[in-house]
Protein backbone atom coordinates (compact mmCIF):
# COMPACT_ATOMS: atom_id res chain seq x y z
CA UNK A 1 0.00 0.00 0.00
CA UNK A 2 1.60 3.32 -0.96
CA UNK A 3 0.50 6.67 -0.04
CA UNK A 4 1.21 10.05 -0.85
CA UNK A 5 1.49 13.49 1.15
CA UNK A 6 2.43 16.92 1.14
CA UNK A 7 4.16 17.91 3.91
CA UNK A 8 2.25 21.10 4.18
CA UNK A 9 5.25 23.68 3.76
CA UNK A 10 5.38 23.81 0.31
CA UNK A 11 7.98 20.97 -0.68
CA UNK A 12 6.86 18.42 -3.12
CA UNK A 13 4.38 15.87 -2.03
CA UNK A 14 6.43 12.54 -0.71
CA UNK A 15 6.10 8.78 -1.16
CA UNK A 16 6.10 6.32 1.73
CA UNK A 17 5.55 2.75 0.67
CA UNK A 18 3.48 0.16 2.73
CA UNK A 19 3.04 2.77 5.75
CA UNK A 20 0.11 0.95 6.63
CA UNK A 21 1.45 -2.98 6.27
CA UNK A 22 1.43 -4.81 9.50
CA UNK A 23 2.62 -8.21 10.30
CA UNK A 24 0.14 -10.83 11.19
CA UNK A 25 0.23 -12.07 14.57
CA UNK A 26 -2.07 -15.14 13.25
CA UNK A 27 -5.37 -16.33 11.81
CA UNK A 28 -8.93 -14.04 13.41
CA UNK A 29 -11.50 -16.49 14.28
CA UNK A 30 -15.20 -15.56 14.71
CA UNK A 31 -17.18 -18.22 15.34
CA UNK A 32 -21.06 -17.72 15.62
CA UNK A 33 -24.44 -19.98 15.75
CA UNK A 34 -27.44 -19.04 13.36
CA UNK A 35 -29.06 -19.79 16.54
CA UNK A 36 -27.86 -19.50 20.46
CA UNK A 37 -30.74 -21.25 21.98
CA UNK A 38 -32.04 -24.73 20.50
CA UNK A 39 -33.74 -27.02 22.48
CA UNK A 40 -32.61 -30.71 23.46
CA UNK A 41 -33.80 -34.29 22.18
CA UNK A 42 -36.83 -35.62 24.19
CA UNK A 43 -37.37 -39.32 24.09
CA UNK A 44 -40.64 -39.83 25.76
CA UNK A 45 -41.24 -42.18 28.49
CA UNK A 46 -44.63 -41.97 31.24
CA UNK A 47 -46.49 -40.81 28.45
CA UNK A 48 -44.11 -38.58 27.53
CA UNK A 49 -44.48 -37.74 23.63
CA UNK A 50 -40.97 -37.80 21.63
CA UNK A 51 -39.66 -34.44 20.89
CA UNK A 52 -36.77 -33.98 17.96
CA UNK A 53 -33.66 -32.34 18.96
CA UNK A 54 -33.15 -29.13 17.69
CA UNK A 55 -30.12 -27.81 15.39
CA UNK A 56 -28.31 -24.55 14.47
CA UNK A 57 -25.85 -24.05 11.31
CA UNK A 58 -22.35 -23.10 12.70
CA UNK A 59 -19.97 -21.02 11.20
CA UNK A 60 -16.51 -20.22 11.30
CA UNK A 61 -14.67 -17.52 9.91
CA UNK A 62 -10.73 -16.90 9.49
CA UNK A 63 -9.17 -13.67 8.27
CA UNK A 64 -5.58 -12.58 8.40
CA UNK A 65 -5.05 -9.99 11.91
CA UNK A 66 -2.28 -8.48 9.62
CA UNK A 67 -2.86 -5.63 7.18
CA UNK A 68 -4.39 -5.72 4.98
CA UNK A 69 -6.70 -8.06 6.30
CA UNK A 70 -8.04 -10.80 4.10
CA UNK A 71 -10.04 -13.88 4.38
CA UNK A 72 -7.75 -16.86 4.68
CA UNK A 73 -9.13 -19.92 2.35
CA UNK A 74 -8.17 -23.38 2.91
CA UNK A 75 -7.42 -23.33 6.62
CA UNK A 76 -7.36 -26.38 8.93
CA UNK A 77 -10.76 -26.00 11.05
CA UNK A 78 -11.03 -28.07 13.94
CA UNK A 79 -14.72 -27.36 15.80
CA UNK A 80 -15.35 -28.99 19.57
CA UNK A 81 -18.22 -28.15 22.41
CA UNK A 82 -17.66 -28.43 25.45
CA UNK A 83 -20.45 -28.20 27.97
CA UNK A 84 -20.34 -24.94 31.00
CA UNK A 85 -19.59 -26.71 34.18
CA UNK A 86 -22.73 -26.89 36.54
CA UNK A 87 -25.16 -25.30 34.25
CA UNK A 88 -28.48 -26.31 33.49
CA UNK A 89 -28.59 -27.44 36.97
CA UNK A 90 -26.66 -30.38 36.80
CA UNK A 91 -24.00 -29.54 39.94
CA UNK A 92 -22.12 -32.91 39.11
CA UNK A 93 -21.09 -32.06 35.89
CA UNK A 94 -18.07 -30.19 34.79
CA UNK A 95 -16.46 -29.03 31.74
CA UNK A 96 -16.44 -32.00 29.78
CA UNK A 97 -17.10 -33.01 25.88
CA UNK A 98 -20.49 -31.85 24.55
CA UNK A 99 -23.45 -33.13 24.28
CA UNK A 100 -24.66 -33.15 21.00
CA UNK A 101 -23.15 -34.06 17.98
CA UNK A 102 -22.44 -32.32 13.87
CA UNK A 103 -22.52 -34.41 10.63
CA UNK A 104 -19.70 -37.00 11.78
CA UNK A 105 -21.96 -37.76 15.01
CA UNK A 106 -19.65 -36.63 17.33
CA UNK A 107 -18.85 -33.79 19.69
CA UNK A 108 -16.01 -32.23 17.55
CA UNK A 109 -16.10 -31.60 13.60
CA UNK A 110 -13.21 -30.80 11.32
CA UNK A 111 -13.27 -29.03 7.61
CA UNK A 112 -11.45 -26.45 5.95
CA UNK A 113 -12.30 -22.70 4.64
CA UNK A 114 -13.80 -22.00 1.24
CA UNK A 115 -12.22 -19.12 -0.83
CA UNK A 116 -14.00 -16.36 1.42
CA UNK A 117 -12.38 -17.88 3.77
CA UNK A 118 -15.63 -19.36 6.01
CA UNK A 119 -16.32 -23.07 6.92
CA UNK A 120 -19.93 -24.20 7.68
CA UNK A 121 -21.16 -26.68 9.89
CA UNK A 122 -24.46 -27.62 11.65
CA UNK A 123 -24.49 -28.75 15.31
CA UNK A 124 -27.67 -30.86 16.72
CA UNK A 125 -28.89 -30.89 20.74
CA UNK A 126 -28.68 -34.33 22.53
CA UNK A 127 -30.73 -35.02 25.09
CA UNK A 128 -29.40 -32.63 28.39
CA UNK A 129 -30.62 -29.18 28.96
CA UNK A 130 -27.11 -27.18 29.48
CA UNK A 131 -24.96 -24.84 28.16
CA UNK A 132 -21.93 -25.65 26.02
CA UNK A 133 -19.39 -23.40 24.30
CA UNK A 134 -18.72 -24.05 20.49
CA UNK A 135 -14.83 -23.68 20.04
CA UNK A 136 -13.23 -23.42 16.48
CA UNK A 137 -9.55 -23.60 16.08
CA UNK A 138 -8.07 -22.77 12.97
CA UNK A 139 -4.64 -23.52 11.18
CA UNK A 140 -3.43 -21.40 8.54
CA UNK A 141 -0.73 -19.84 5.95
CA UNK A 142 -1.09 -15.85 7.39
CA UNK A 143 1.93 -14.86 5.08
CA UNK A 144 1.51 -13.02 1.85
CA UNK A 145 1.37 -15.26 -1.95
CA UNK A 146 5.12 -14.19 -2.70
CA UNK A 147 6.44 -15.01 1.24
CA UNK A 148 7.45 -18.28 2.44
CA UNK A 149 4.81 -20.32 4.31
CA UNK A 150 3.93 -18.85 7.96
CA UNK A 151 1.38 -21.47 9.43
CA UNK A 152 -0.02 -20.04 12.55
CA UNK A 153 -2.94 -20.92 14.88
CA UNK A 154 -5.90 -19.14 16.66
CA UNK A 155 -8.95 -20.22 18.44
CA UNK A 156 -12.34 -18.27 19.22
CA UNK A 157 -16.34 -19.37 20.38
CA UNK A 158 -19.33 -18.85 21.24
CA UNK A 159 -21.71 -19.91 23.76
CA UNK A 160 -24.94 -22.41 23.08
CA UNK A 161 -27.46 -22.83 25.12
CA UNK A 162 -29.42 -26.34 25.20
CA UNK A 163 -32.85 -25.87 26.80
CA UNK A 164 -36.88 -26.62 26.71
CA UNK A 165 -38.65 -23.06 26.45
CA UNK A 166 -40.38 -21.15 28.72
CA UNK A 167 -39.79 -22.81 32.10
CA UNK A 168 -39.65 -20.35 35.20
CA UNK A 169 -39.06 -21.52 38.90
CA UNK A 170 -41.58 -22.88 41.32
CA UNK A 171 -40.64 -19.79 43.89
CA UNK A 172 -40.71 -20.27 47.99
CA UNK A 173 -43.54 -19.54 49.43
CA UNK A 174 -45.08 -20.03 53.15
CA UNK A 175 -47.66 -22.05 51.70
CA UNK A 176 -45.50 -25.29 50.47
CA UNK A 177 -41.91 -26.18 50.79
CA UNK A 178 -39.55 -27.16 48.16
CA UNK A 179 -38.01 -30.40 49.07
CA UNK A 180 -34.82 -31.88 47.10
CA UNK A 181 -34.48 -35.79 48.24
CA UNK A 182 -31.20 -36.55 49.54
CA UNK A 183 -30.88 -38.55 45.72
CA UNK A 184 -30.81 -35.11 44.46
CA UNK A 185 -28.98 -32.70 46.66
CA UNK A 186 -25.78 -33.31 45.42
CA UNK A 187 -26.55 -33.20 41.92
CA UNK A 188 -29.53 -31.23 41.47
CA UNK A 189 -30.44 -28.07 43.64
CA UNK A 190 -32.17 -26.36 40.67
CA UNK A 191 -35.09 -28.80 40.73
CA UNK A 192 -38.34 -27.05 41.18
CA UNK A 193 -38.66 -25.60 37.23
CA UNK A 194 -42.31 -25.84 34.95
CA UNK A 195 -43.84 -24.21 32.34
CA UNK A 196 -45.81 -21.26 33.65
CA UNK A 197 -48.99 -23.45 33.80
CA UNK A 198 -47.41 -26.18 36.07
CA UNK A 199 -46.19 -23.17 38.34
CA UNK A 200 -49.35 -21.99 38.53
CA UNK A 201 -51.42 -24.49 39.62
CA UNK A 202 -49.21 -26.35 42.17
CA UNK A 203 -49.20 -22.43 43.84
CA UNK A 204 -53.31 -22.74 43.64
CA UNK A 205 -53.23 -26.17 45.25
CA UNK A 206 -51.08 -25.35 47.57
CA UNK A 207 -52.85 -22.62 48.90
CA UNK A 208 -56.23 -24.66 48.51
CA UNK A 209 -54.64 -27.72 50.26
CA UNK A 210 -54.16 -25.68 53.52
CA UNK A 211 -57.92 -23.82 53.28
CA UNK A 212 -59.84 -27.76 53.18
CA UNK A 213 -57.57 -28.95 55.80
CA UNK A 214 -58.48 -25.94 58.35
CA UNK A 215 -61.81 -26.21 57.31
CA UNK A 216 -61.90 -29.79 58.14
CA UNK A 217 -60.60 -28.81 62.24
CA UNK A 218 -56.82 -28.67 61.89
CA UNK A 219 -55.62 -25.66 63.85
CA UNK A 220 -54.20 -24.05 61.01
CA UNK A 221 -50.43 -23.91 62.98
CA UNK A 222 -50.49 -27.86 62.42
CA UNK A 223 -51.10 -28.26 59.08
CA UNK A 224 -48.88 -30.54 57.29
CA UNK A 225 -48.38 -28.37 54.26
CA UNK A 226 -47.51 -29.66 50.31
CA UNK A 227 -43.48 -30.67 49.78
CA UNK A 228 -42.93 -30.16 46.23
CA UNK A 229 -39.90 -32.57 45.13
CA UNK A 230 -38.62 -33.05 41.65
CA UNK A 231 -40.39 -31.06 38.63
CA UNK A 232 -37.80 -30.03 35.66
CA UNK A 233 -33.74 -29.01 35.78
CA UNK A 234 -33.64 -25.06 34.79
CA UNK A 235 -32.99 -25.96 30.85
CA UNK A 236 -35.17 -28.96 31.06
CA UNK A 237 -33.68 -32.11 29.52
CA UNK A 238 -32.68 -35.57 30.72
CA UNK A 239 -33.18 -35.22 34.36
CA UNK A 240 -29.96 -37.15 34.88
CA UNK A 241 -29.69 -38.97 38.36
CA UNK A 242 -28.09 -41.73 37.42
CA UNK A 243 -24.84 -39.23 36.48
CA UNK A 244 -24.99 -41.06 33.17
CA UNK A 245 -26.15 -38.77 30.67
CA UNK A 246 -28.62 -40.93 29.58
CA UNK A 247 -32.51 -40.91 28.88
CA UNK A 248 -32.98 -43.89 29.89
CA UNK A 249 -32.37 -43.20 33.66
CA UNK A 250 -34.95 -42.73 36.30
CA UNK A 251 -37.45 -39.58 36.01
CA UNK A 252 -37.49 -40.07 32.17
CA UNK A 253 -40.48 -38.12 32.22
CA UNK A 254 -39.06 -35.10 34.05
CA UNK A 255 -37.68 -33.41 30.93
CA UNK A 256 -40.20 -30.73 29.43
CA UNK A 257 -41.77 -29.34 32.84
CA UNK A 258 -44.87 -30.59 33.23
CA UNK A 259 -44.26 -33.53 36.15
CA UNK A 260 -43.85 -32.85 39.66
CA UNK A 261 -43.45 -35.37 42.62
CA UNK A 262 -45.86 -34.16 45.52
CA UNK A 263 -45.11 -35.01 49.32
CA UNK A 264 -45.85 -33.62 52.68
CA UNK A 265 -43.55 -31.80 55.00
CA UNK A 266 -41.82 -34.02 57.50
CA UNK A 267 -42.19 -37.58 55.33
CA UNK A 268 -42.28 -38.83 52.10
CA UNK A 269 -44.86 -40.37 50.39
CA UNK A 270 -48.70 -39.32 50.95
CA UNK A 271 -51.59 -42.15 52.51
CA UNK A 272 -54.68 -43.21 50.39
CA UNK A 273 -56.99 -39.96 51.70
CA UNK A 274 -54.23 -37.76 51.33
CA UNK A 275 -53.46 -38.97 47.51
CA UNK A 276 -56.99 -38.70 46.75
CA UNK A 277 -57.50 -35.28 48.21
CA UNK A 278 -54.82 -34.43 46.02
CA UNK A 279 -56.16 -35.77 42.92
CA UNK A 280 -59.54 -34.01 43.20
CA UNK A 281 -57.42 -30.47 44.10
CA UNK A 282 -55.63 -30.87 40.54
CA UNK A 283 -58.08 -31.87 38.53
CA UNK A 284 -60.16 -29.30 40.08
CA UNK A 285 -57.38 -26.69 38.75
CA UNK A 286 -56.74 -28.45 35.60
CA UNK A 287 -58.89 -31.24 34.12
CA UNK A 288 -55.74 -32.20 31.99
CA UNK A 289 -53.79 -33.05 35.15
CA UNK A 290 -53.45 -36.64 36.26
CA UNK A 291 -52.11 -39.12 38.72
CA UNK A 292 -49.20 -40.96 37.39
CA UNK A 293 -48.10 -43.27 40.45
CA UNK A 294 -47.31 -43.06 44.08
CA UNK A 295 -46.80 -39.04 44.87
CA UNK A 296 -46.10 -38.01 40.89
CA UNK A 297 -48.78 -35.75 39.36
CA UNK A 298 -48.53 -34.33 35.54
CA UNK A 299 -50.32 -31.46 34.56
CA UNK A 300 -50.03 -30.67 30.64
CA UNK A 301 -51.14 -26.58 30.38
CA UNK A 302 -49.80 -24.36 27.64
CA UNK A 303 -47.05 -27.42 26.80
CA UNK A 304 -45.99 -24.84 24.08
CA UNK A 305 -42.88 -26.81 23.09
CA UNK A 306 -44.66 -29.94 21.36
CA UNK A 307 -46.39 -26.82 19.17
CA UNK A 308 -43.09 -25.35 18.00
Amino acid sequence: MDIRYAPGDGSPEQLIENPLEIVSTGPEVDVATASNRIRPKVIGGGGIPNLSAGSTGVKVEVNDSGCPNRPLPDADITIETRTVAGSGGHTHMGKQAGTGSFPSGNATETGITNEEGVFRTEYTAGVVGLKEQVIATARADVSAASEPPNIMESTGETELTIAIPDLVPLTPSSDYELYQSPTGQDTHRQNNYGTLGLVSILQSVASQWIEDRVAEGTPAAEVKTLSFNDMSLPNGGVFDLCKSLQANCSHVSHEVGIDVDVNVTNRMGLDHDETEALKFLFMKHEPSCRFIHKYHFRCEPALTVYRQ
